[in-house]
């Protein structure tokens, strides 16, 4: 995403980053740059911040098999993405799009809060934000709750703590 780094990737959270992918079974790439964030095997890392490392493992969490075969997602271009267009075709289109974007930006902020992140900074950037009520991100967490079980990284998040101060 095209912004300032919101929340630097220091050796503790990149830990639980890495771990977080490990659960949700995608693989992160530290040395390969944006350009197609999601290539169909792994995660783009170098040079991005924290929350979009986030989002991105929350995007592969919540795709279908079929959009995990596909560059970002089949979501067609993304903010860094400019230079490669082309090459990123959509699968999904218009209110579907808006539905796994607004499923994986509230699962992303979920774990963010697990990590003892400023979550509420992503939450307001993802425009979740109505009158400092956050109750639109709070139904939509509800109605990801599978997911988020499934994904579940309380566990996660102690062992981390336990290794390293945040």
């Amino acid at each position: 995403m095209n912004r300032k780094i919101m929340f630097k990737v220091t050796p503790s959270i990149k830990l639980k980053i890495t771990k977080l992918a490990q659960l949700v079974g995608v693989k992160l790439n530290w040395e390969r740059s944006i350009g197609i964030q999601y290539n169909g095997k792994d995660i783009a890392c170098k040079g991005q911040d924290a929350s979009d490392i986030i989002h991105d493992i929350a995007h592969y969490a919540v795709a279908s098999k079929k959009a995990r075969r596909n560059l970002d997602y089949g979501l067609g271009p993304g903010p860094g993405s400019s230079d490669y267009d082309e090459a990123i075709i959509p699968i999904y289109k218009g209110k579907k799009c808006q539905s796994i974007e607004e499923e994986a930006s509230a699962l992303g902020i979920y774990w963010e809060k697990q990590f003892g992140l400023p979550w509420d900074k992503t939450a307001l950037y993802h425009s979740w934000v109505d009158n400092g009520s956050y109750k639109n991100l709070e139904a939509k967490q509800k109605r990801i709750k599978k997911i988020i079980k499934k994904y579940d990284c309380s566990l996660l998040c102690r062992e981390c703590r336990s290794l390293y101060d945040v």
